[in-house]
């Protein structure tokens, strides 16, 4: 699995006493689990591998991008957060809606885009089934949808 962030990451910008406390059961420094930090991260590194696809970006499982790295940290914190049943602090909450702004294409990220790929986007293929280049089959037509 990818993960984006290394702890190092995460304190440089929520300190790491509040990522001990954040990621521990019992709210201490005592109670840090790495394992649980190591979850969060992957799998907030896949949600924003999917917002990012969705907006035409292509991620890999790792990245050196700041806004990538920004991104998953704030889904990291909306989920460690939420698992404690807690509200998101106020200032935090602008990471954390930054998905939303990559999902919608408002977020440029350092490499380009691929429209084709995005959401919305089109990939034109040959429709015929004796082309030999691998085209897809049109599943839905006109005269297919008329005898419904």
């Amino acid at each position: 699995m990818s993960a984006y962030l290394a702890t190092s990451d995460v304190d440089a910008l929520i300190g790491a006493n509040e990522r001990q406390a954040l990621f521990s059961d019992d709210n201490t420094v005592a109670g840090y689990s790495v394992t649980y930090f190591t979850s969060l991260n992957e799998k907030a590194s896949a949600v924003i591998q999917s917002a990012a696809k969705n907006a035409g970006y292509t991620l890999g499982a790792t990245t050196t991008d700041d806004l990538v790295k920004l991104c998953t940290l704030g889904q990291i914190i909306a989920m460690a957060y939420g698992r404690k049943g807690l509200l998101v602090p106020s200032q935090w909450q602008y990471i954390v809606d930054m998905r939303t702004d990559l999902i919608n294409g408002n977020l440029p990220l350092s490499m380009s885009p691929d429209a084709a790929d995005a959401v919305g986007g089109l990939q034109w293929s040959d429709q015929t089934s004796t082309t030999g280049n691998g085209g897809r089959v049109q599943i839905f037509s006109r005269l297919k949808l008329q005898g419904y």
